[in-house]
């Protein structure tokens, strides 16, 4: 059986930017996907976007909260996850052509807790079409220490740093269940959260870096 990939979305007043972003997700993949989408109480067009993605693809589950910022919505994903692997993906974010699957086959080849991977930031005049696809990368082994480095450390570079944030890594469900984001932080919450993934780590897992 093909390992089972479930991608947290929080929502909250972004429509301009979700359709793309749930496109992206929901490109063919060959593993099976489950998308978790969190509207975190947006008072836009978002639900009723949701919804509509939601009534056309069995993979996408909406879930509706009150308002209470990012942190908030994630951990309320976290409980309705039933994937073997977890990806946070936000609602202005969209991911490369074939990543899920190359990331999978990462992960299963190296036989990785948790892929950290880069990203690049885009911009009104950025074209969707021009980003590329996750197919030239190495892939390499490291240790919590140079994790903690790529992380919280501004003076070391990796070909394509991925810096502290959750949305850069592909983690197995059994090692982030037991943490969630801090709701009192509006700022930072994602530094927090690794913090506590590094804390949580021994030597037996396994850390994968991808630079591409």
């Amino acid at each position: 059986m093909k390992p089972k990939v479930s991608i947290i979305v929080p929502v909250y007043n972004i429509a301009s930017y979700l359709r793309d972003c749930l496109d992206s997700i929901l490109q063919p993949s060959n593993h099976p996907i489950e998308v978790i989408a969190v509207n975190d109480g947006s008072t836009d067009s978002s639900p009723d976007i949701l919804q509509e993605y939601a009534d056309k693809d069995s993979r996408v589950k909406v879930l509706h909260k009150t308002n209470g910022g990012l942190a908030s919505a994630r951990n309320h994903g976290l409980p309705h996850v039933s994937g073997d692997y977890v990806l946070f993906v936000d609602s202005d974010d969209i991911i490369a052509p074939h990543a899920i699957d190359n990331l999978i086959r990462v992960a299963q080849e190296k036989q990785a807790d948790i892929v950290s991977f880069g990203f690049k930031k885009f911009y009104k005049n950025t074209y969707l079409t021009d980003l590329n696809t996750l197919s030239e990368y190495t892939a390499r082994h490291i240790n919590r220490q140079e994790m903690f480095q790529i992380c919280f450390d501004e003076s070391y570079k990796t070909k394509y740093s991925s810096g502290a944030y959750a949305c850069a890594r592909l983690y197995k469900k059994s090692v982030i269940e037991s943490l969630t984001f801090d709701v009192n932080r509006r700022l930072y919450e994602d530094e927090d959260f690794t913090s506590k993934l590094l804390s949580s780590l021994n030597e037996s897992h396994r850390i994968i870096l991808l630079d591409i």
